[in-house]
């Protein structure tokens, strides 16, 4: 997930209802072992640093495997490529807000919100996992996103 990715997941949760605020504990979700997974959490947790303030949140992000998302007390999971298979569904046991910069994720309803940035910028959401997740959204962004 790059910067870019990140503001528009920023801005993405100040339209939930009863959404975090103020700082917001992250968890980088990564596959051990893997090297595209430990590369993207590098990545990531380099972008957010000591925090990144989008709107009315600053994320916070700390790593932590698959097999420990659940026990970091995160309330957002940014789950790398190679999790997006292995969460299942810890996500929705946690009632956490998983992201993906893979819209599989989304598709497969491990993850609530899907980004995708290039030429234009494109917000996943599942619906199933939002459920799950005790996650809603005001209508007003779920206009603004394609449902799946």
């Amino acid at each position: 997930m790059s910067k870019k990715d990140l503001e528009i997941l920023g801005r993405a949760i100040g339209f939930m209802k009863d959404g975090p605020s103020g700082d917001v504990t992250t968890a980088v979700v990564f596959v051990p072992g893997n090297a595209a997974s430990e590369a993207e959490r590098d990545a990531i947790l380099g972008v957010v640093g000591s925090g990144l303030k989008v709107g009315g949140i600053t994320l916070k992000a700390k790593a932590s495997s698959v097999t420990d998302a659940a026990a970091s007390g995160a309330r957002v999971w940014l789950v790398t490529g190679a999790a997006a298979a292995k969460i299942g569904q810890a996500g929705t046991a946690a009632k956490a807000i998983t992201a993906s910069a893979d819209k599989a994720c989304v598709e497969a309803g491990n993850c609530v919100l899907g980004i995708e940035t290039g030429t234009k910028v494109q917000i996943y959401v599942s619906r199933k996992a939002a459920e799950a997740s005790s996650v809603a959204f005001e209508s007003a962004f779920l206009l603004m996103v394609k449902e799946l």
